[in-house]
């Protein structure tokens, strides 16, 4: 189809189309000035008030909680623009944009050209992520480490700078884990590969 023959053009509009619709879901979902929020925001101003990792549910202090990245990232956030929540959803904005970019890479190299473009069409237009990604919630965060682990794996099964790529993605693994620990239910099978890779590439004596 002549659709598909100019994937530059269709990545671009498609990737525009994303960012269209996220900047009217910052301003159509709810007021900037007043979002609703969730224990992310307690545990940032706990950190940022000098109180510790804690929030409180139905009056009972969590200190060993696990949800640390989220709240550090909105912590460092406010710290630099005056608690400003337009700026965090900003932010959020990027991380998903990033998100549907890495989508499309993923498709691009497990598929084909046309499966890369409908993936990050409808990455880019999903309602649950669009609307996330404007949101005071750690699900835009999630699914961006989910996403960027899949692609550092499959960056080390092309068997280029392995050693590096895989410390690299045994940094993102540890960051997804402070993020959401379901990660860790993948972390055997990134083993796996990532030992299959080192045995090919290591040289027979």
């Amino acid at each position: 189809m002549r659709l598909f023959h100019n994937n530059k053009v269709l990545v671009i509009s498609v990737f525009i189309l994303a960012i269209i619709v996220r900047f009217i879901a910052l301003f159509a979902v709810e007021p900037i000035s007043n979002p609703k929020t969730w224990e992310y925001e307690e545990i940032a101003n706990n950190i940022i008030q000098g109180k510790g990792l804690f929030y409180t549910f139905y009056g009972t202090p969590y200190r060993a909680t696990y949800i640390i990245l989220y709240p550090l990232l909105c912590s460092a956030v406010y710290i630099f623009t005056n608690h400003s929540f337009l700026a965090l959803k900003i932010i959020q904005i990027f991380i998903s944009l990033i998100t549907c970019l890495l989508i499309y890479r993923i498709s691009l190299r497990l598929f084909n050209h046309r499966v890369a473009i409908l993936s990050l069409l409808l990455v880019s237009l999903h309602p649950g992520l669009v609307y996330y990604s404007v949101r005071l919630h750690s699900l835009v965060l999630d699914i961006f480490l989910f996403t960027l682990s899949v692609f550092i794996l499959l960056k080390i099964l092309d068997g280029k700078n392995v050693y590096r790529i895989a410390f690299f993605s045994g940094i993102i693994f540890g960051l997804t884990l402070l993020s959401r620990t379901t990660i860790a239910l993948f972390l055997f099978f990134a083993f796996l590969i990532i030992f299959h890779i080192f045995n090919e590439n290591t040289p027979m004596p």
